[in-house]
């Protein structure tokens, strides 16, 4: 069947066995092999794609696209046993970068769109920790999110328009509409104004149903975000794409806000022994604004400590001196105090460096009253070393982990920030049975109550990967207990698309399903990550 369509595209279509093993894997669990892989040179190349596997499937054979940019998605996200549509090849390119937004492809690694935007001293505010390995499209299609989405928001916030494959093989603008310029896009016979006209409708009917739906935490990517496209007077469906996993169409572009980042940073650092107070902490950080607000356990810490000369040279350390004497503050304050439960990040940014100093006294001299240690870093070097443990430490743990391998699988739950003072110590009495099979570091964005949570696990142990879905199971309750969701940033894929029935109700998860049914009917695009989610298959296919 895939053989039918070589000579239809400009592009390619490879199904090696070095590629398909490449395109077998992404930074999740599991490993599906793909028939084939394509390689568009343009968007044309992707509607013939499109219009090929709606006629396959119309004539009984079974086809599917799944779309892919860089890989390095945690949810097996971009993996599919049919044909791989990557944007890395072709569809790369910067189009345009203008004084407010930027027009990409999905295929642009975010770390040269990074570049080019700082050129012009502008950024990209709502970036992922994955910055330097990431694609665009990732960050789109999962609704991404890092550290300075605290004060910027995430990518939903930062897509200005996007131009999208859909199901019947044509390409269009979706951007917000209102007024007379929505009264045209319903009118529209096409397939671009029924999908307007029926999410008007699911959203209109079904108005008190989604707004109990929506997560109380400022971050979700879990299911589609129905309860953001229409606001009353704009009707925007964007929104629903950005975060759908390319469920609903082939993403070709994106539009994107950008910002002049600010001059000046300071970083305050809080080390915390219970986490019972660190509600009260978040409290008062929050009241400075910061634009990070970041935190990592004593886990993290300690392989941090313990491989510290890996840690430095990440930041340009270059002896052993230096090293001894960069995280002397760090050993004397274990020798003296222990190690601390928690760490958290606080950064202030802004344009004053007066006023940003002032802000960091403060807020040391009301954490310090409330009886929490804090240091503020002195220089931009001694904040690169915190930043180094929060990013690179559980890197760090996976290469010296021996046969146990990263194994991502409740690595991005959330819930609201006053919260957490219950949740974490519940966290953790629920994950201390399985200690003996996992070994594991938390790091999150504490000021918006998510938190990351990769075991190291021998995947091979057949005893390992039967306790995945109970465990799965039994934090994703108790994360709903707390008002959270299952996913903040990372999104559903295989791993948690079976589990989004205990966040949602049963009629949301029909509301996701007639969303699917609407823009793909036959199930073209990326089947069984947002509905239709399988936890046999999944466990199936670890790799």
């Amino acid at each position: 069947m895939i053989k039918r369509i070589y000579p239809q595209i400009q592009g390619e279509i490879e199904s090696g066995e070095d590629v398909l093993e490449e395109y077998s894997r992404d930074w999740s669990i599991f490993k599906i092999n793909p028939s084939a892989v394509a390689f568009p040179k343009n968007s044309s190349d992707i509607c013939t794609l499109v219009n090929w596997a709606s006629l396959e499937n119309k004539n009984g054979h079974r086809v599917s696209l799944t779309g892919r940019s860089a890989g390095t998605d945690m949810t097996g996200g971009p993996l599919n046993e049919s044909l791989i549509v990557s944007f890395s090849r072709y569809t790369n390119k910067i189009i345009s970068i203008g004084d407010k937004e930027a027009t990409v492809q999905p295929g642009c690694y975010f770390r040269d769109f990074d570049k080019a935007t700082l050129r012009k001293n502008l950024i990209y505010p709502a970036y992922p920790a994955s910055r330097d390995l990431c694609a665009l499209g990732g960050i789109v299609n999962n609704n991404s999110a890092g550290e300075k989405t605290l004060k910027y928001g995430k990518a939903d916030k930062w897509v200005k328009s996007l131009r999208v494959v859909l199901s019947d093989g044509n390409e269009y603008e979706f951007r917000g509409f209102s007024g007379k310029d929505l009264e045209a896009v319903m009118a529209r016979g096409d397939l671009f104004g029924r999908v307007h006209r029926e999410i008007f409708r699911i959203c209109t009917e079904n108005k008190e149903l989604l707004e109990k739906a929506k997560p109380k935490t400022t971050k979700n990517s879990a299911g589609y975000a129905l309860w953001d496209v229409w606001d009353g007077r704009t009707l925007n469906l964007s929104k629903l794409i950005i975060g759908a996993q390319g469920t609903l169409g082939l993403v070709t572009e994106a539009t994107l806000g950008l910002i002049i980042p600010p001059k000046h940073s300071r970083l305050a650092v809080i080390f915390m022994s219970d986490m019972k107070e660190i509600a009260k902490v978040v409290d008062i950080c929050m009241k400075f604004k910061p634009e990070s607000l970041e935190s990592y356990d004593d886990s993290t810490l300690k392989v941090a400590m313990r491989y510290a000369p890996e840690m430095l040279s990440v930041i340009g350390a270059k002896n052993i001196v230096k090293l001894a004497y960069d995280f002397m503050p760090e050993i004397w304050r274990v020798i003296r105090h222990g190690m601390p439960k928690i760490v958290l990040l606080c950064e202030v940014a802004g344009e004053d460096e007066e006023e940003i100093k002032s802000d960091l006294d403060r807020l040391k001299a009301n954490l310090s009253g409330e009886g929490f240690e804090v240091r503020l870093a002195a220089t931009e070097e001694e904040a690169k070393k915190y930043w180094a443990i929060r990013r690179h430490s559980f890197a760090l743990l996976t290469r010296h982990a021996g046969e146990r391998k990263t194994a991502p699988f409740i690595d991005d739950v959330a819930v609201p920030y006053e919260n957490l003072y219950q949740y974490l110590p519940a966290l953790e009495e629920t994950l201390k049975p399985y200690r003996k099979f996992f070994v594991y570091t938390v790091a999150g964005h504490v000021g918006d109550g998510n938190f990351h949570i990769i075991p190291l696990a021998n995947l091979s142990d057949p005893k390992v990967r039967a306790l995945i879905p109970r465990i799965c199971e039994e934090v994703y309750r108790l994360t709903v207990e707390h008002g959270g969701t299952i996913t903040a940033e990372h999104n559903d894929g295989l791993i948690r698309t079976p589990f989004l029935n205990i966040q949602y109700l049963p009629e949301v998860i029909n509301l996701f399903e007639e969303v699917k049914r609407l823009f793909d009917p036959l199930s073209i695009f990326n089947p069984g990550k947002k509905v239709h989610g399988d936890i046999a298959y999944a466990m199936s296919h670890i790799k």
